[in-house]
């Protein structure tokens, strides 16, 4: 196969050619991308849920990748390799046959093939787009190396930026990322031997011999043996997952000559750099695998987590989300019982929040948040947790985060795995959190001070519209739902429609293998008309079953989360319910009851009922939801440190 470059033009720099590009993963990469095209005066939106650097005025940050890629016509994802496949599953019911997907990760062609079967069905046309060279000085203009069978007319549409762009001619997915892991074979391994020379020419006291010894070799550029063992240390943890990906793709042909490690060489460098990068851990916070870390455990709501500072955590996704699984699961991830670790063996007794002051000029902090999926050895971040949500005031007071006022301290909470804002309003009397209180919340014995939770813009945060499906009822399987998200992604049904009361116990319905069946078969479908994609892996939607109210509230609920019956009600559901309750036309129609112009909705559950405190407002037929507010009560359970086992 032949590469063929990108015709040049006069201007080193072109103009924005009638392109709408969203770039998905605003880090390191991503971002010098959006601000590059913005800069060529290309149409740019983007999502991240914490973008790394200053982006430029003229970028729209949207609220999740769907909203972002929805106008686009060029889509960059330069997202880690790590998540690639769960954001795949998450677009593939966005996503055009007009519009370019553009995989930027460093992965092998295995993976790359995986994410163009993933999003196959949408029409899209998938570039395999290779990063040949560090992004940083040149940004969008670094070498790109481009494959697949669309590779020819994404180069035609890009033409006029005048990119420093390659394709692969006669191609396919995978062809793109097999030469980039091929020449990092030499690169990364020659790095790893000049950093390991130096360090000894160093510890010998001869630097300037093996110095020279290797600018000989290399023709005098004193300048590269530098670059060699700086970059090698700044870029250490990204290279080592590049050389991992370099050993999977190797590892067919290393079984086959007897070296199942996947390459002595590759093996090696990777090794060099997963050293680099345990020592750049120890040099520079944040803390990597092993070791304390500070943890705070709340209750929040009717659920528990633990909670730590952000500055706390390693930065790398992939690094963080290991080291939550140490925590909370033990030395060994995926143990249902998670008895070596932290975890509660049940979803609602395994969340965790991150917290730090806020990037957002509109927040005073940042809540990130993490269900570990229980006995799956794996976390999902697409969602958030109103319950634990409860604790992030309280956690970020009593950590010396946000100083306690008299006689109650507030703070605007940016959601940052959805989007959107919560004012939060806790008692804090002389400056000192108080718990105690008469404030009651089902699924929790005894009372609590209460801490007021007002939610503003989480209409479609997740999925990008209140009602992703465009309709307020639709049929799936000959069923009535309403697709809802006003905060939570929902599929709210009638227990009537399936033949039972909606009355039933937790252990009655949770028994009935007919009905989680037919459930299961509905949120596939339903994952993927509400923008979410393949969500056989996902904890979204949630289904919840309604009734007529037994207890003077406006409806009865059971929720799956998904697959098991929630004891309670979450947060978030709750009010994605009220909300479905008062949309004329909904599945709720003829069930719930309220009168026109009520705010406060009790939603009734197994353990007792929610109030929720909904203020919306129709318009030409169209619901605005202007505030969603709930009362929830946490409590302190403990604090120090968390040991975590090397991994």
């Amino acid at each position: 196969m032949k590469l063929k470059s990108i015709e040049n033009h006069s201007s080193p720099i072109g103009g924005g050619g009638g392109l709408a590009v969203a770039v998905l993963g605003l880090g390191e990469a991503g971002s010098h991308f959006a601000n590059d095209l913005a800069e060529m005066g290309v149409e740019v939106t983007g999502y991240d849920p914490n973008p790394i650097r200053k982006l430029h005025p003229s970028i729209v940050v949207k609220e999740s990748n769907a909203e972002a890629v929805r106008k686009a016509n060029v889509i960059f994802s330069a997202n880690l390799s790590s998540v690639s496949i769960e954001i795949a599953e998450e677009l593939v019911g966005v996503l055009q046959p007009h519009q370019f997907f553009c995989e930027m990760n460093t992965s092998g062609p295995e993976k790359k093939q995986k994410i163009a079967s993933v999003l196959a069905p949408s029409g899209v046309k998938m570039i395999d787009l290779a990063i040949m060279a560090p992004v940083p000085p040149k940004g969008m203009m670094t070498p790109l190396l481009a494959s697949g069978e669309h590779a020819a007319a994404f180069l035609e549409k890009v033409k006029p930026l005048n990119l420093d762009l390659k394709q692969v001619e006669n191609s396919q997915i995978g062809d793109a990322a097999t030469r980039k892991l091929l020449r990092s074979i030499v690169y990364k391994g020659i790095a790893a031997v000049v950093c390991e020379a130096m360090e000894a020419g160093i510890a010998f006291g001869m630097e300037s011999y093996i110095r020279g010894q290797i600018s000989s070799l290399i023709g005098g550029n004193n300048d590269l043996i530098d670059r060699f063992v700086e970059g090698s240390k700044t870029h250490a943890l990204r290279r080592m997952h590049e050389m991992e990906a370099v050993i999977e793709m190797l590892r067919p042909l290393t079984r086959a000559a007897d070296r199942p490690n996947g390459g002595i060489m590759t093996t090696a460098t990777r090794d060099n750099l997963r050293s680099l990068a345990n020592i750049r851990e120890k040099e520079t916070p944040p803390l990597g695998v092993g070791g304390a870390i500070p943890y705070m455990q709340f209750r929040g709501g009717s659920s528990k987590g633990l909670f730590f500072k952000a500055e706390d955590l390693a930065t790398d996704e992939t690094r963080r989300n290991q080291v939550i699984l140490a925590i909370m699961d033990g030395v060994v991830a995926g143990d249902p019982r998670q008895i070596d670790g932290l975890g509660g063996a049940n979803s609602l007794t395994s969340k965790v929040a991150i917290v730090s002051p806020s990037q957002s000029p509109d927040a005073d902090l940042d809540y990130f948040f993490i269900q570990v999926v229980v006995g799956k050895g794996r976390v999902s971040t697409i969602q958030s947790c109103g319950n634990i949500l409860a604790g992030v005031l309280p956690f970020a007071i009593e950590s010396g985060m946000i100083p306690a006022q008299h006689p109650t301290t507030s703070a605007r909470i940016n959601i940052v795995n959805t989007g959107g804002i919560c004012e939060v309003v806790v008692q804090t009397p002389n400056g000192q959190v108080e718990y105690a209180g008469n404030a009651r919340v089902a699924g929790v014995l005894g009372t609590a001070a209460p801490i007021v939770c007002n939610y503003l813009n989480t209409a479609g945060s997740t999925c990008g519209s209140l009602l992703p499906t465009g309709q307020v009822k639709d049929s799936i399987d000959g069923v009535k739902v309403t697709c809802i998200d006003n905060g939570m992604p929902l599929v709210v049904m009638r227990a009537s429609d399936f033949g039972i009361s909606g009355y039933e116990s937790k252990s009655e319905l949770e028994a009935n293998e007919v009905l989680k069946k037919q459930m299961e078969s509905i949120r596939l479908q339903a994952g993927v008309k509400m923008n979410l994609g393949d969500v056989s892996e996902q904890t979204i939607p949630k289904m919840c079953l309604i009734a007529p109210a037994q207890q003077g509230g406006m409806v009865t609920t059971r929720m799956f989360i998904p697959h098991v019956v929630h004891e309670a009600i979450g947060v978030l559901a709750a009010v994605s319910v009220a909300t479905a309750c008062v949309l004329p036309g909904s599945v709720a129609e003829g069930i719930a009851a309220f009168e026109k112009g009520d705010t406060f909705f009790s939603v009734e559950h197994p353990s007792g009922e929610f109030t929720v405190n909904l203020e919306y407002a129709f318009q030409n037929g169209e619901i605005s939801i202007k505030k969603s507010g709930v009362i929830r009560t946490a409590r302190l359970l403990s604090k120090g440190e968390v040991f975590v086992p090397a991994i």
